[in-house]
């Protein structure tokens, strides 16, 4: 990128975004409520100054409110998957997409007993406006998917008896 597009692009997320209003403080806050590692362990950096999300090699955004609400890292490699699939960023998803995720997972581990399947999430879910993903099929009347592809086939070995 040229220095004209790096600047238009900071222009136009400083107008989309708010200035941070995490510190350090406030982090290690999260630390002593048991719900963040240590910056030493954790490796985190408050975003104090930035305008903008701007984050670094290796590093992901993630807000307060989703850390005190439970969300955790390193995050399930599921949820990395999705995020890779549709080329975003955690801070993208509505904290409900994260519990519709965090519920798939757990259904498919504790109560089917398989690896959360991918096919099996995209048949259900789909991505909507604002990176909100929502129930594309459930509620769909059965009569009206006949032109739908068919639900993917799940290795039946893997299922508990």
């Amino acid at each position: 990128m040229t220095k004209s597009d790096l600047k238009k692009r900071a222009e136009m997320m400083a107008k989309e975004w708010k200035k941070s209003r995490s510190t350090t403080r406030s982090l290690n806050d999260l630390v002593g409520m048991g719900l963040l590692h240590n910056q030493e362990l954790g490796g985190w950096r408050a975003p104090e100054g930035e305008s903008y999300p701007d984050p670094r090699a290796g590093e992901i955004i993630v807000f307060e409110d989703y850390l005190k609400r439970g969300f955790g890292v390193p995050v399930h490699p599921f949820l990395q998957g999705l995020l890779l699939y549709y080329e975003i960023g955690i801070c993208n998803l509505h904290l409900n997409s994260i519990l519709l995720v965090s519920t798939f997972i757990h259904l498919c581990e504790a109560y089917v007993g398989i690896e959360p399947h991918f096919g099996l999430f995209r048949y259900l879910f789909c991505l909507r406006d604002g990176w909100r993903l929502q129930a594309c099929r459930w509620s769909i009347p059965q009569s009206s998917r006949r032109d739908e592809e068919s639900l993917p086939q799940l290795p039946m070995e893997h299922l508990p008896d």
